[in-house]
């Protein structure tokens, strides 16, 4: 996974404007400093120097180095980058890439002036596969938790502190999901693992694979592409073996 740095004078005003602008999620967070992160980049945003930082700089286009960000969208990406305090430029400054890799892309500035580049995937581009995230059946999710945190796993994500029956983790490049299941749910030959792929292409994907993938399924929310109540749209279907593959983007 590449990384950069971007040094400003306000930390959280530029890591709220990537989160809304590129869907990078926030990892970790100090004094100083956010760290956030997409599929294919890791960004810190970090404060300057007290005598450096000033509050409104101008649109810095001459710069050696341009930050390049993935997004689903870039008509979406230019609406949130002008309702929190940033640009993308107008469309008819876009442009379009094709090749090894099919993208269309616009530049833009953030609060402070930093310039990037949006790239959004063609949709007659083969989709890609950027990540797996296998999901782990668990008894006890905070036990396993406390298990994986001594590997050196951080905790991304937990549904309930109390009592929790799914939690997400995260090390270096890696991310892997903790699923409660009860007893009746531990029956060898039965119970199968889950993997979670993120993708650029969901829809595009899924008609892809719609010739010959498992009607497994049938009856699910997510038997074709739709958007979840936690901030996705993905799809759910089986291995020939029963595992469980769910493919999946932010919104």
């Amino acid at each position: 996974m590449a990384a950069a740095v971007v040094f400003v004078a306000d930390v959280e005003r530029v890591s709220a404007f990537y989160e809304a602008v590129a869907g990078m999620v926030r990892i970790a967070a100090d004094a100083g400093y956010v760290l956030l992160e997409s599929a294919d980049l890791q960004l810190t945003v970090h404060a300057l120097r007290g005598d450096l930082a000033v509050a409104e700089c101008p649109t810095r286009e001459e710069g050696h180095i341009k930050l390049c960000l993935t997004v689903p969208d870039l008509a979406l990406a230019r609406g949130h980058a002008t309702a929190h305090g940033g640009q993308v430029w107008p469309p008819e400054r876009e442009w379009e890439l094709r090749g090894l890799r099919n993208f269309r892309a616009c530049d833009g500035r953030d609060p402070e002036g930093n310039v990037f580049q949006l790239r959004q995937p063609l949709l007659d581009a083969p989709a890609r596969l950027l990540a797996v995230h296998p999901v782990l059946a668990a008894r006890d999710v905070m036990e396993s938790v406390r298990f994986f945190e001594q590997l050196g796993f951080a905790l991304a994500f937990i549904d309930d502190a109390g009592s929790p029956r799914y939690a997400a983790l995260r090390r270096d490049g890696a991310e892997l999901h903790l699923q409660w299941a009860d007893a009746g749910q531990w029956v060898p030959g039965l119970d199968r693992p889950v993997y979670r792929f993120l993708v650029d292409d969901v829809d595009g994907l899924h008609q892809a694979l719609a010739g010959f993938i498992s009607q497994a399924h049938t009856g699910s929310p997510w038997a074709r592409p739709a958007e979840t109540p936690w901030g996705t749209r993905e799809f759910h279907v089986r291995d020939p073996a029963g595992n469980g593959l769910q493919f999946y983007r932010p919104l």
